[in-house]
């Protein structure tokens, strides 16, 4: 799976046109911070910090209330986390 980033407004449009076929939340387990990407394809598409790289959520509240305000209704929590070279660790 390719990694990308997209700033918030064009990962919002996507998830708005139904150009991803899932939307998933993961747990980074070292920074104990959570991660939003969709899936578009082959390609996990994350959402862009204003400064360039994947931006991350203190807690999964958090993120829900970014998905709320950005009008994603519907994601995924998985307890696999993806790293930055788009490898899944299954460590729980």
């Amino acid at each position: 799976m390719r990694m990308t980033e997209k700033p918030r407004k064009t990962f919002t449009a996507f998830a708005h046109v139904g150009a991803f076929a899932r939307i998933v939340a993961t747990l980074d387990l070292d920074s104990g911070r959570w991660a939003l990407f969709g899936v578009a394809g082959n390609d996990a598409v994350f959402v862009q910090k204003a400064r360039g790289g994947v931006r991350e959520w203190s807690s999964l509240d958090r993120l829900a209330e970014f998905c709320r305000s950005s009008g994603i209704a519907r994601f995924e929590v998985h307890n696999a986390t993806v790293n930055a070279v788009g490898q899944c660790n299954n460590r729980i």
